[in-house]
């Protein structure tokens, strides 16, 4: 399989996982718990994850999921506006993840969640301008996204610091399959250099 073809395939299951388990949260949070004050949901870790994955082609889920989130919870109007400006605003992360070194934020516990803050205040300041720019709100509604959603950062902190843990999932897919290569190898040479003993 060509690389290419496996960036396009692990894109789509990302995307794939997205769709299910955010229609899912949504019905739980619209059907059992429709008076609860706080939203969670899994678009931020998924984002954040893809990101680490394959840096820019993020942006493909990223302009997929706003409109899906909108949908699903019943948004309308300049609601789609407002969280596909979130969405793109939160592109803005790969200013901190490439020159930091994705390695570096993959590595250390303090730079993950690093990675995990700014992405998270990002994604709500944007729509919070967004929703300045074409609902009239005043600025503190960047305050009212950033409050609504704290169980979302929250759950993102715990599965981003969840994924650190399983090979390969929360690393660059390059890097990943290169290091993957090298392992098979050494493993090879260490299997011949029995085989001639």
């Amino acid at each position: 399989m060509s690389f290419r073809k496996y960036k396009i395939i692990d894109l789509a299951i990302f995307t794939g996982i997205y769709l299910l388990l955010e229609f899912l949260i949504s019905l739980g949070a619209t059907k059992w718990f429709p008076e609860q004050p706080y939203i969670v949901s899994i678009m931020l870790p998924v984002l954040l994850i893809v990101m680490m994955r394959w840096d820019k082609y993020a942006s493909f889920l990223a302009i997929i999921s706003a409109p899906f989130y909108v949908l699903i919870y019943h948004g309308k109007g300049f609601d789609y506006l407002v969280y596909l400006f979130g969405n793109i605003g939160l592109m803005g992360l790969l200013g901190f993840l490439l020159p930091v070194g994705k390695k570096k934020i993959r590595n250390n516990i303090f730079l993950t969640f690093c990675y995990v803050l700014i992405g998270f205040l990002l994604l709500e300041c944007f729509r919070g301008l967004g929703a300045i720019i074409f609902k009239q709100a005043s600025i503190e509604i960047i305050w009212q996204f950033i409050w609504k959603d704290m169980l979302s950062f929250v759950f993102s902190l715990i599965v981003v610091y969840i994924t650190r843990a399983i090979d390969g999932m929360f690393e660059d897919q390059k890097a990943y399959c290169f290091r993957k290569q090298r392992e098979r190898e050494e493993q090879s040479q260490i299997e011949e250099q029995k085989d001639g003993e």
